[in-house]
Order: structure tokens, then C-alpha cells, then sequence
């Protein structure tokens, strides 16, 4: 944690282990984007079309590392929202790192050239999420307890208290 927050840890996606098999792109997206809209550019959640379940992993990349705190602090170890499923979210940097590297493992595993295609299959749509805004979020969201630190590597930075838990800077 450390790391991100001097900057010297640029990593961005995880790999999200113990995801409710019930659970579609668009389940795990609504449970995502409480907290985290356009704080992350990919997902792929690798589906089973034949038994209509998810494998239980997937993968997120997030536009900035520092997300990658406060995501640590909501998911990890906990229960997930929208599921009676007694898992709970394990958390871990995945092999393939980056929107690029993410996007053509995905594109790799699914066997596909791009998404222009238009007879996009199911397999693609309940499983694989592009944000392809421009303007993702410049606010970064970071636990409080973590203030310290921060301002500790970064003291000319403009940071405000957002809540008890969160403290906030634009990049």
C-alpha cells in the first residue's frame, strides 16, 4: 500500500477471486459502480454460457493505482451486496497489467479481433465491460487512514476531507 502511495507501484489490475457464480457483468457492475464508476476502464468476468454461471474470478483494471486503496478497503474479505453467496472478495494484482494487456488477453481467450463487430455473441456481453469515456474520474478517493502517508510523499497536494473514512485530491 505503501508503494502506491509514494508512486512507486503503477499497477492497475486485479484479479477479483470468490465472485457469486449467479452473478453477470451487469450484476457485478452495479455492485462496482456504487462506489467506483468510472474509477476503472475493463472488466472481464469469464462466463459459462453453457451452465449460465461466471468461473468465480475476474479481472479489473482501475485508471489510476491509488483506486486500487480504497477498492482494498470496500471489497476485500467482505461479503458480496446483491447475493446470499457466504463468499467473501479476494483480492490480488493480476498477471496482465494495463487496459492494453487486459484488453487482448480478453480478446484472446474469447476469440475476437475487436469490437466492431456487430453480431457481438452473448459470451462477449455477459462477460467483458469496456469504458471507453475520455474524461474518467480525476478525483482520487483514498482511506483516511492513509492520510499521513500521503501528504508525507505528496505535501504541495491539495487534499480535503470527503468524509470519516475518505480524504480526496484531484489529479
Amino acid at each position: 500500500m505503501e508503494n502506491i502511495l509514494q508512486i512507486k507501484d503503477n499497477r492497475t489490475t486485479l484479479i477479483i477471486r470468490n465472485i457469486p457464480n449467479k452473478f453477470d457483468i451487469s450484476l457485478l457492475l452495479k455492485e462496482l459502480n456504487k462506489n467506483f464508476e468510472n474509477k476503472f476502464d475493463v472488466i472481464y468476468l469469464p462466463f459459462d454460457v453453457k451452465n449460465n454461471s461466471n468461473l468465480g474470478f475476474g479481472f479489473i483494471n482501475f485508471v489510476n493505482p491509488i483506486h486500487i486503496l480504497l477498492f482494498f478497503e470496500e471489497f476485500m474479505g467482505k461479503k458480496w451486496n446483491f447475493s446470499n453467496s457466504q463468499k467473501r472478495c479476494c483480492l490480488a494484482y493480476s498477471n496482465y497489467q494495463g487496459k492494453k494487456d487486459l484488453v487482448e488477453y480478453v480478446f484472446k481467450k474469447l476469440g475476437i479481433k475487436d469490437l466492431t463487430n456487430n453480431n457481438i455473441n452473448e459470451k462477449i456481453k455477459k462477460s467483458f465491460f469496456i469504458n471507453n469515456m475520455k474524461n474518467l474520474k480525476a478525483l482520487i478517493e483514498i482511506p483516511l487512514k492513509y492520510f499521513t502517508y500521503f501528504t508525507k510523499y505528496h505535501p504541495s497536494c491539495l487534499c480535503r476531507k470527503k468524509d470519516d473514512k475518505v480524504f480526496i485530491f484531484e489529479i
